[in-house]
């Protein structure tokens, strides 16, 4: 029997050598210092253009869904909320969440609309296409008509596409002789919305905006700044950039720009057909003067912020982004990229995709992977913080249309949220 009890005995004390025994066992108490600062922000391009990015009228209410069961962000920049009713939708939901929130209203210009002489070859391709009759009209005239839509000029193209959901009649009515007509896409306005919870900063939000030189769509930038617990000013920047096409006519001021045309055409000249090309160039070209205008961007002195200076954030859809093979990202527009790259600042997310053309539902067709959309931190932030990305914003939804149930993605765009501890 005593033999029995020391063999057990034995065994015990081997297996609890094997397991290390109580002696070598690690305390795995997390002993790190509690942070004292956690931001968190997030930028998200809602893809709310009707008649241009599909199931806008059934995705609103699910972003605005979305928004209002928002938690723990910071800061929201967000793009594409183009018409009054769905700005004025969002802006409640976000006050109701605690929300300081900016919107800029901008109209554009006024220009002289249309003649029916610069507008008739255009009606023609489309009625010989049947575009009104599908249900995709803009998408019609863009892919068969561009030759005819490069006709229109500068204030006749921005008059017609003001409000996309209007039928071809009442474009023309609302353009046609008419020198009080926008010359702008979705009415001169911008589409931003930048957020901000007060109880981040020690003082009022202090909010500002400024537009960029655009061509079709009005570009501009909103800024926020508040103080940190350590009494220092930080100001995040939100915007859109330019997107580069090269199927819709680039019409606008880079044409008049010598050094660019003699560029595009340089670069375009062995092509069959230089066209496209030419008007990516110039895309491409109008993007790159925003960003140097947001790389030079100072925002002075305040009398309660003191010096604020460059920002330290720039958030939104900047429509370029980097080629990064081992995470399967196709870069867009890399050379207006690495402008940034190269002035110091830091994308928070270089690895997951935002605008997917292998996941989102609404891109179904698009066949490959970018991130064009950013949370940008400038040198001192990146020395300050500890960082990490998440994707958002990309769950599929079930909904109801002209074409019957089908699944949804929210939006064309994923979004981004970055969480910045020290």
């Amino acid at each position: 029997m005593r033999y029995h009890l020391r063999l057990l005995l034995g065994l015990i004390l081997f297996c609890l050598a094997c397991s290390g025994g109580t002696e070598s066992t690690e305390d795995v108490t997390d002993t790190s210092p509690e942070p004292t600062e956690i931001l968190t922000m997030a930028t998200w391009n809602v893809g709310l253009a009707y008649e241009f990015v599909d199931y806008a009228e059934e995705r609103q209410p699910l972003v605005l869904n979305e928004l209002a069961n928002l938690e723990d962000i910071d800061v929201l920049c967000l793009q594409e909320v183009w018409t009054e009713d769905d700005r004025t939708a969002v802006k409640e939901t976000l006050e109701g969440k605690g929300y300081a929130v900016h919107i800029y209203h901008t109209e554009g210009t006024k220009g002289g609309g249309c003649t029916l002489e610069n507008s008739q070859p255009m009606l023609d391709c489309v009625a010989e296409y049947g575009c009104e009759e599908t249900d995709d009209m803009v998408g019609c005239a863009v892919d068969n008509c561009s030759t005819e839509m490069a006709g229109l000029g500068n204030e006749c193209l921005g008059c017609l596409t003001n409000d996309l959901t209007r039928t071809l009649d009442q474009m023309m009515e609302n353009c046609l002789e008419n020198e009080e007509a926008s010359s702008w896409s979705n009415g001169g306005h911008n589409g931003l919305v930048l957020a901000i919870k007060p109880e981040i900063s020690e003082s009022d939000i202090l909010f500002g905006e400024g537009d960029m030189a655009a061509y079709l769509v009005w570009r501009s930038y909103l800024t926020g700044t508040w103080l940190n617990s350590d009494g220092e000013p930080v100001t995040a920047v939100c915007t859109h950039l330019t997107a580069v096409f090269s199927s819709i006519p680039y019409l606008g001021f880079m044409t008049e720009n010598d050094t660019v045309k003699s560029d595009c055409e340089a670069a375009c000249a062995d092509l069959e057909d230089p066209t496209s090309c030419i008007h990516r160039c110039y895309y491409t070209a109008e993007q790159a003067g925003q960003i140097d205008q947001l790389l030079a961007l100072d925002l002075g002195e305040d009398e309660t912020y003191g010096a604020i200076g460059a920002p330290d954030f720039i958030l939104g859809d900047l429509n370029c982004g980097p080629d990064v093979q081992e995470s399967g990202l196709v870069g867009d527009v890399e050379e207006n990229y690495q402008r940034l790259v190269d002035a110091g600042w830091t994308s928070a997310n270089t690895t997951v995709c935002t605008w997917c053309g292998l996941e989102n539902e609404i891109l179904s067709d698009a066949g490959s992977d970018h991130v064009i959309d950013h949370v940008l931190l400038s040198s001192d932030v990146v020395a300050k913080y500890n960082v990490e990305s998440t994707r958002i914003m990309d769950q599929s939804y079930t909904i109801t249309s002209e074409e019957g149930e089908l699944t949804t993605s929210l939006s064309d765009h994923f979004g981004v949220a970055v969480t910045l501890t020290r």
